[in-house]
Order: C-alpha cells, then sequence, then structure tokens
C-alpha cells in the first residue's frame, strides 16, 4: 500500500554563504526574527535584533534599513 507524503521533499546544495562567529548579523521582521535572534545570541554569535522594534510589512522594514543607512531616527524624543 502506498501512502502519500505528507511533506514535499526539496534537495538545496549548501549556500556559498555562512555564518561563523565573526560575522555580525542584522536580523529585522517579525516575533520570527526575534526568536532567531535569542537563539543566535545564545550561541555567542554577534546579532542585532530588531534595533527598531518588531516589524510586520516590507515597508517599515524598508523605512528602517533606509533609517539605518542614513544613521537617523524614525522619532524624537
Amino acid at each position: 500500500m502506498n501512502l502519500l507524503p505528507l511533506r514535499t521533499e526539496i534537495k538545496l546544495s549548501a549556500s556559498p554563504h555562512s555564518i561563523s562567529y565573526q560575522t555580525p548579523v542584522l536580523l529585522l521582521g517579525s516575533c520570527f526574527a526575534t526568536h532567531i535572534g535569542t537563539r543566535m545570541a545564545a550561541v555567542k554569535l554577534p546579532v542585532l535584533v530588531n534595533p527598531f522594534g518588531v516589524l510586520y510589512n516590507p515597508a517599515s522594514i524598508g523605512n528602517s534599513i533606509s533609517a539605518f543607512a542614513r544613521q537617523t531616527a524614525l522619532c524624537r524624543i
């Protein structure tokens, strides 16, 4: 009896880019980015997680990257 597979298997090749303990990583996005960043920080990888807070849409992420590149604040205190 043949059973239907419950998942799609995809063969992936190794990426030419790798992360090491000397590679700084910036994570932006939703709570998923926060959880992954927390795990990376726990094993002492150099990571900066959501410096502008949790972001949920591409426009907010793009604006944050632009502000970060310009080194400008998103709001005034």
